[in-house]
This record gives structure tokens, sequence and C-alpha cells, in this order.
């Protein structure tokens, strides 16, 4: 069987946090599997400087994003992996502005694959992921559809 590597973003600006023991749970289950990946990459989202996307439109044309900061890194490491997992916390129904950032500029590899005509097949592959977050509020507002399946409710107790 071949051997895969795994990125592990922690989207938390919280260090050691719900959403940190989270991931850190997911990881331990997934190297001690017997499918355990090749590699595991761990991304703190809290520790790059990323911008949000400006919304040019530059990727639309090139295949590539224009800003010059830490997603330029990034990209690297998620065009290589073949699989990705997610945590985060919920603040005000969405994720922190730190791992929204990282989305966000994933938008670079959409229109790479999709606006962009590139011979490269290779261009835009997005690896496949798995959410997870973790919350004191419990209930669909907080987890939508993903209730019940890698959702941690209550993890501090309540």
């Amino acid at each position: 069987m071949n051997k895969v590597a795994l990125i592990a973003i922690y989207g938390s600006p919280r260090e050691n946090g719900n959403s940190d023991m989270l991931l850190n749970e997911f990881l331990k289950g997934a190297e001690a599997s017997s499918h355990a990946p090749h590699t595991v990459e761990r991304i703190f989202a809290r520790k790059f400087n990323i911008t949000a996307c400006r919304g040019c439109h530059a990727c639309g044309v090139t295949g590539t994003c224009i800003v010059s900061d830490d997603m330029a890194g990034l990209y690297k490491k998620l065009e290589q992996a073949d699989c990705m997992v997610v945590s985060s916390p919920i603040f005000f129904y969405g994720v922190p502005s730190q791992l929204k950032a990282i989305i966000d500029r994933t938008q670079a590899f959409w229109a790479g694959k999709y606006r962009v005509e590139n011979p490269d097949p290779s261009t835009g592959r997005v690896p496949r992921g798995c959410p997870a977050g973790a919350t004191r509020h419990r209930g669909p507002a907080a987890y939508g559809d993903f209730s019940g399946s890698v959702c941690k409710q209550g993890a501090e107790g309540f």
C-alpha cells in the first residue's frame, strides 16, 4: 500500500485550545492506524503571515496569486499533499480570520484549474480533506450537516 502525505491545518488563533486538542487526537489515531500516512505536516495558521484575498482576480488570468506573503510556501505544501484535515473553532458562525485567509487564498487553485487553460494537469490540484471542529455551543446551529460525524460537542465539558 502506498503511504500518503497528510497536511494538518490548525485553524485556531489560540494555542493549545480545544481545536488543537481535537486535531492532536485525530492525528494520534491516524498515526496509530495501519494505514498511517508516510508524512504528517502540521500547519498552524496562527504562525503564518497571510493577508486576505484582495479580490483582484489576477489568479484568474495567470493561475497564481500575486500577493507576496507566507501563502506562497503553503501553496507548495498543499499541492504535494494527498490528504488534508482542518480543525477550527467557530467564531460568529464562521472560522477565525487566520484560517479564512488561507481558505480564501486557495481561490488561486480553482482559478488555475477552471479559469486558466493550463496544459499541466497537476495545476489546481487540491487534496482531499476532512473538516473537524470544536465548540461550546451544542446543536445544529454550530455544526450544520457535520453533526454526528467528526465533530466533538462540549469539548470543555459543557
